[in-house]
């Protein structure tokens, strides 16, 4: 919240502003004037009703010199002295005798004034106020040609014009440009005269006045322009043109003003509510600091997003995200320009409506297929955001996230927020789904009826919702978004089957989630129960439709459900605490009934509970174990559709993978009930693999190969992979393989001469020569191919368990030492730390760990010692090296001899008379990590 607000403590606010700009652009000034018309300001903190006099009232204005100002009310004539704020950013108008308004008379205020044109030659030049590009023409060859142009949000309308450059005021605006004759001309309305003047070289554009709006949407572009016009038919056979202007190739907008043609009558529809003005422009400028503005009528946007060629349009990821921006500029026009709030405060849900809408309205049209249930909006959207929300006790919900200071130096990044902007979307998303589509858009559509209400003012987020819940007369709808935007964190669902006269019930349970919440934390929580839609779905596989909605701590139905939170359409975690619930789900994944997305979401949700001690039970292993079991051992083909939720259940499976290294019992029982299984039911290729594999059956694979390492029928396949990676043939085995297949190899290696095949590929030549042999599928550069090789190459080397070759590798490491990454040789000792080294194949008294910590407290002091020179890339490199190896080190005693390192820290810090590389902070970490393992291991061992 911004301070000082003029639009509060001000005794008048602006209703009307006529502007005549003189824009040259050889010059780096601009001349202003402005005649405005001003009200009493009913909300202003210094008068207390219209009969009240004044003296002095202020607009904002930045880097104006103003030139001289006068004031009319009727037919009294005010001079005015003019200060500048220069802090606040305020022109402070005094009039030595009272100014007093009334209805029929305002107050109009005239300035002339003088402006800065900025000039703008990189993307790191920040574009507000009036800013200018020179750019090539290209059939002179010369940099003449240029475009000036405008952006005003969130406060730098003031550095165009005097003005209440707030969002709660409301304006009309007529803009006059005088400007060169040649340049092309396009404002928020359209232009209604030209007019010819002396000069020849100039001429006067009129345009005509704007609807009510902000100054934030306010925005005008001139300049050595290209354009492509067409028209589109709106509601009610209305016609009207839209354009598109570019300073170059403005051929490549053709598929932009398709967009615009097919979606602007899509909107109107939804909102029933005509299009606000009478015509549209996109301007596509070379630089724009926040890549597109919604200005009311005149979109802008950096020109590289939406001037795309044929050869771009052909990549649907490409024509989606250019969709998904024009659609979501359009959306605004509605909400946002037409319909604006009152407060900086509320931009998340300005933008999160935006995005929300526009995905839905793609996706109803078949433009964004599947969108709400796809990886890139659930995975790298909502879960990165969910798990930041979870790791933090002190998250804050999205009211207090948009509660921060604003000043008139704040920019839009300053003021907005990517976790508030993504619960947003997610928010409004869920209560679609909860109320209905048509419900939604029927309430939306009341909203946008009451025009007196919501246009003419600035408004709430609140007041909508409000509006929408009287409507349709839903309180649940009120409580809904005042749930989820003022309760801060994340919630999770316990879900457990009980036994009640027979029949199963489902008991339901919600409490906020944080990860390893520790019991101070625990003790402060404020637990509040959020309004929680529960997307239920019943053991047939239909939607629970009898109940929706969790308000409570707790809520039973007398029926069994199968899964929460369907399509993962939902804010929240859910945790399946009874056997049966597994037992219900596992049997859904062999009749191949469980959407891919809900088998997804229940391992993405095990993922976060499994190794947090203070969340996790023994349920939620028994429950991975269940799942894995079902999915290996029964007799009918993985379905296609499962390899990625697959591949998500393995990675969990393997972050216990150290935590049962001590216990051959575990290791037997997960490799005979999960890894051997799946291992012997996965269609392994014997020749090539071809390049229609799918992406996450090669992850299946790499994290079954690595799982299963210890196999010998494993080893034996591997061989064969090993030896098309070598010799080929062409594109016969994909890159995902790689670092698995080494790891076997090596694991299983026992002579020198195998192993140097291994290590040569740590050298770049070697790993150039096999490069076509690569089934890339990503198509990464050969650079980044040799690159991943190599770094598979270093890590595959410490598995290897043949004595002279540990030795050749810790040797390897040492005359490395100061390269980056050489502390990935030494990972592979981390699986193997407890068993025996072997000499020509026979077993030998020396077991991994003890060789390495010979091999590391030799070294260690004079590493140590280069690593602490300060002021050198070696010694920061080797610094992060050693700290990375003494990590794997420790990991390696923290089980049974951790008074080993204990000791070991003591005598280094003692003797090297510092607090060496942080060695406490390594060592506390390694014990948290082992008490996480140690709990897992107990709570597997049961499962035995």
């Amino acid at each position: 919240m911004s301070d000082n607000l003029l639009s509060l403590s001000n005794p008048v606010v602006p209703c009307h502003y006529e502007l005549c700009l003189d824009i040259d652009p050889s010059s780096p000034n601009f001349k202003g004037k402005a005649k405005i018309e001003l009200k009493f300001n009913p909300n202003s903190t210094s008068l207390a009703s219209i009969e009240d006099s004044f003296t002095q009232f202020k607009l904002h204005s930045r880097d104006l010199v103003v030139l001289s100002a006068h004031a009319t009310v009727g037919s009294a004539k005010f001079d005015l002295k003019v200060s500048q704020d220069t802090q606040n950013h305020w022109s402070v108008f005094q009039s030595d005798s009272p100014i007093q308004l009334s209805n029929e008379s305002p107050l109009v205020l005239s300035v002339q004034y003088v402006g800065k044109i900025r000039s703008i030659k990189t993307h790191h030049d920040a574009t507000f106020g009036i800013f200018k590009t020179n750019f090539m023409d290209s059939k002179t060859g010369t940099s003449n040609n240029h475009v000036v142009a405008t952006h005003c949000q969130p406060f730098s309308a003031s550095n165009i014009f005097p003005c209440v450059d707030e969002p709660s005021a409301k304006s009309t605006i007529q803009l006059n440009i005088t400007m060169n004759s040649q340049d092309k001309a396009v404002s928020n309305s359209p232009i209604e005269a030209i007019e010819t003047l002396d000069n020849p070289q100039k001429h006067l554009v009129k345009f005509a006045t704007t609807p009510l709006m902000t100054t934030s949407v306010f925005g005008f572009a001139l300049g050595d322009l290209e354009f492509l016009k067409t028209e589109v038919k709106l509601q009610n056979n209305i016609t009207m043109p839209v354009s598109i202007y570019a300073p170059w190739d403005i051929a490549n907008a053709t598929f932009t003003l398709d967009t615009i043609q097919k979606y602007l009558p899509v909107l109107e529809s939804y909102f029933q509510c005509p299009y606000p003005l009478p015509k549209l422009d996109f301007v596509l400028l070379p630089y724009l600091t926040d890549m597109a503005m919604e200005n009311f009528g005149m979109i802008t946007i950096q020109l590289n997003h939406l001037l795309l060629p044929p050869s771009a349009l052909a990549s649907d990821i490409i024509r989606e995200q250019a969709q998904q921006l024009i659609v979501h500029e359009l959306v605004h026009q509605w909400m946002g320009n037409y319909i604006t709030f009152d407060s900086w405060e509320h931009l998340w849900f300005n933008e999160s409506f935006a995005t929300w809408l526009a995905c839905h309205v793609l996706e109803q049209k078949g433009d964004l297929p599947q969108y709400w249930t796809s990886e890139p909006y659930l995975l790298q959207q909502v879960e990165p955001i969910m798990c930041k929300d979870a790791s933090d006790f002190n998250s804050k919900s999205i009211s207090q996230i948009a509660q921060r200071k604003t000043s008139m130096n704040s920019h839009t990044s300053d003021i907005f927020d990517p976790e508030a902007y993504a619960k947003g979307i997610v928010m409004l998303r869920s209560l679609q789904l909860a109320i209905g589509d048509t419900h939604l858009q029927k309430g939306l559509q009341s909203v946008f009826e009451d025009t007196k209400t919501f246009h003419e003012r600035s408004v709430k987020p609140m007041d909508i919702w409000n509006h929408i819940g009287k409507t349709l007369k839903s309180q649940n709808i009120t409580n809904f978004v005042s749930s989820w935007t003022r309760t801060p964190g994340l919630p999770v669902v316990k879900v457990e089957l009980e036994q009640q006269d027979g029949k199963t019930q489902t008991k339901l349970t919600q409490h906020r989630f944080i990860n390893q919440l520790s019991s101070d934390e625990k003790a402060q929580l404020e637990d509040v129960p959020y309004q929680i839609p529960l997307f239920g779905v019943l053991p047939d596989c239909t939607l629970d439709t009898e109940n929706v909605l969790l308000t409570d701590r707790t809520l039973t139905l007398n029926y069994p459900v199968l899964v929460l939170n369907h399509f993962a359409q939902g804010y929240y975690r859910v945790s399946y605490e009874s056997k049966e619930c597994y037992t219900q789900i596992s049997d859904k994944i062999i009749e191949g009934t469980l959407s891919e997305i809900d088998l997804w979401k229940i391992f993405l949700d095990l993922s976060q509970f499994i190794g947090d001690e203070s969340f996790q039970g023994s349920i939620h292993l028994v429950g991975l174990c269940e799942i894995l079991n079902n999915i290996a051992s029964s007799s009918s083909k993985i379905p296609s559709k499962y390899w990625g939720p697959l591949s998500k259940g393995l990675e969990i499976l393997q972050t216990t993978d150290r935590a049962i290294l001590s216990s051959s019992r575990l290791q037997s029982f997960l490799r005979k009930k999960i890894i051997i299984p799946l291992f012997d039911k996965i269609e392994w290729p014997q020749g090539e693999f071809g390049e229609s594999t799918d992406p996450y059956e090669l992850k299946v694979m790499s994290q079954v190969l690595f799982l299963n390492k210890n196999s010998q029928k494993c080893d034996e396949l591997c061989q064969i992979y090993f030896r098309h990676l070598l010799q080929g043939p062409r594109s016969s085995v994909p890159l995902e393989l790689v670092n698995s297949i080494l790891v076997v190899v090596s694991q299983h290696c026992s002579n020198i001469k195998q192993w140097k095949k291994i290590f040569d590929l740590v050298k770049h030549s070697s790993c150039a020569g096999i490069t076509n042999h690569i089934v890339n599928l990503y198509n990464q550069s050969n650079d980044e191919t040799i690159s991943s090789i190599q770094n598979s190459a270093i890590e595959s080397l410490g598995f290897c368990l043949d004595l002279d070759i540990v030795k050749k590798i810790l040797n390897f490491v040492t005359s490395n030492i100061e390269s980056e990454g050489m502390e990935l040789a030494l990972f592979g000792f981390n699986y193997n730390f407890r068993k025996r080294l072997n000499k020509k194949g026979k077993p030998q008294d020396e077991v991994v760990r003890e060789l390495i910590w010979k091999w590391f407290t030799d070294n260690f002091d004079q590493w140590a010692r280069k690593a602490t020179r300060k002021g050198t890339t070696t010694g920061d490199r080797l610094h992060n090296v050693l700290r990375s190896i003494s990590l794997v080190i420790f990991q390696m005693f923290v089980p049974d001899e951790p008074e080993r390192i204990e000791k070991f820290i003591n005598l280094k810090k003692e003797k090297l008379s510092q607090h060496l590389l942080s060695l406490d902070d390594i060592w506390t970490s390694v014990q948290q990590d082992e008490v996480s393992r140690k709990t897992i291991s107990k709570m597997l061992t049961p499962i035995v």
